[in-house]
């Protein structure tokens, strides 16, 4: 009686059938951890994200004041401006593509399910190949946006870049969901070192094409910030120059005004008509309210002793009763308009504090 039980208690596993046999959900959901670890490292925020915050802030920064005709080395921005100034304009952005990662795990995890529970494994295996297909038609859409200059000019903001890295990405998910279902997994250490290879260089090829997507993404928004800007001058503070000499400055919109002489006062012009567009590394730059792409000039003064600014909320700035005429510039080239200062109203617009 004891050896029968004992020998009733001992069972034989069955041989594996011939044949490819599917993944476990345990199996594949231990991949997808190993991964996660991978792209975790990859992408440390110390690291490329850091660096991704930083040529954001850069190329868009180039893009916003390029437009108004200033070069970047003349702000003088440190690294961490960039930082800051792209950190607004990386929402939407971030936002998306938070969004569309949740999309895809859930998806993974479904097609997980799917495959363990062995159902449907024809029509998943045939949608990983067509996965795959349409992966490589995208790389190819991709390249030929890398290629072709022409192509990259004129579709749609960051096409190529999106084409080239999703594309790679969809290649690569649906290699692996055919795997899944087609190849049992393997131990070999060899095959596991050549798929953390495969995988890091998916990775490296999604982060250049993230780069590639941030720098058309970049561009665009400081444009566009620029003319927004330009559009609405009026919006942005108000300046009132006041100079110890006479600058001779053209520009539409802009009036000059001789202060009244007085004991002890050093400042004998005043000039109206500016806009404040930034400041940087203790310097004004200055835009005519009647500022235009192509023809418009800026100016820029020393925050120091020989200049003395005052500052006002747009829309508007304080009203002076004047008499302005026109008066010939030293080179006898042209003319500007000279004004005759009068007492400030009591009802002047406050300065900003």
């Amino acid at each position: 009686m004891a050896t029968r039980s004992d020998n009733a208690a001992v069972e034989i596993a069955p041989a594996a059938p011939r044949g490819a046999a599917p993944r476990t959900a345990d199996e594949g959901s231990g991949v997808v951890e190993r991964r996660i670890k991978l792209l975790t490292s990859v992408l440390a925020p110390t690291t490329v994200l850091t660096a991704l915050l930083f040529y954001y802030g850069y190329v868009a920064t180039t893009a916003e004041y390029g437009y108004f005709g200033i070069n970047l080395s003349s702000l003088r921005l440190s690294n961490q401006d960039f930082i800051l100034r792209s950190a607004a304009a990386l929402f939407l952005p971030v936002g998306a593509l938070l969004f569309a990662a949740l999309l895809g795990l859930w998806g993974h995890m479904a097609a997980l399910r799917l495959i363990a529970s062995g159902r449907r494994l024809r029509q998943i295996r045939i949608a990983s190949i067509c996965l795959a297909a349409a992966g490589v038609a995208s790389v190819g859409r991709g390249i030929i946006g890398v290629l072709v200059p022409a192509v990259s000019r004129s579709e749609p903001m960051a096409s190529s870049a999106l084409c080239l890295g999703l594309g790679v990405a969809a290649t690569a998910y649906g290699r692996y969901v055919w795997q899944a279902i087609a190849v049992p997994a393997s131990k070999d250490s060899a095959n596991s070192v050549l798929e953390q290879a495969s995988v890091a260089i998916v990775l490296g090829i999604l982060v250049l094409s993230l780069f590639w997507a941030t720098n058309s993404f970049a561009a665009a928004y400081g444009r566009g910030s620029a003319v927004v800007a330009a559009e609405h001058l009026r919006d942005r503070p108000a300046v009132v120059l006041d100079t110890t000499e006479q600058l001779f400055v053209r520009y539409p919109g802009v009036h000059e005004f001789s202060l009244p002489a007085s004991p002890g006062q050093r400042f004998l012009y005043r000039y109206r008509g500016f806009r404040l567009l930034i400041e940087a590394s203790g310097r004004m730059f200055l835009l005519p309210e009647q500022w235009r792409k192509g023809s418009g000039a800026i100016l820029v003064v020393r925050n120091d002793e020989n200049g003395r600014l005052q500052l006002y909320r747009g829309t508007s700035q304080p009203r002076r009763r004047s008499r302005c005429h026109q008066q010939s510039t030293p080179d006898g080239r042209g003319e500007s308009e000279h004004c005759r200062f009068a007492p400030p109203s009591t009802r002047d617009v406050s300065p900003v504090a």
